[in-house]
């Protein structure tokens, strides 16, 4: 049973944009470091790699639950890009809060 091709090019292509957006190279702080002890983002793509290759697997062997881990890979690349977004707009943000206006907290 072969995983469906549009999905398989989906989550392709949504790795190769978290490569190019620095996803896999985003480095943990004090404040955002997850279980494994890496970004949320980068463990996340991890995450995602372990059930795409697990997805493959499953599939070869005719295990029809295959496609839901490859919708499980989609969905962790799709929460890595979207916080590497986060990541990167933090600096401008706190940069933001330190303006000359007074600060309303």
């Amino acid at each position: 049973m072969p995983l469906p091709y549009t999905e398989v090019s989906h989550y392709e292509a949504s790795i190769a944009i978290a490569k190019q957006v620095g996803a896999f190279q985003l480095q943990a702080d004090k404040d955002h470091r997850g279980a494994l002890g890496m970004s949320p983002a980068k463990e996340h793509l991890v995450l995602a790699d372990d059930q795409f290759e697990l997805a493959k697997i499953m599939a070869a062997s005719g295990n029809p639950r295959a496609l839901l881990f490859l919708e499980r890979a989609q969905s962790d690349v799709d929460l890595a890009l979207g916080l590497a977004r986060e990541a990167a707009a933090r600096p401008h943000r706190s940069a933001m809060n330190e303006g000359p206006w007074p600060s309303f907290k």
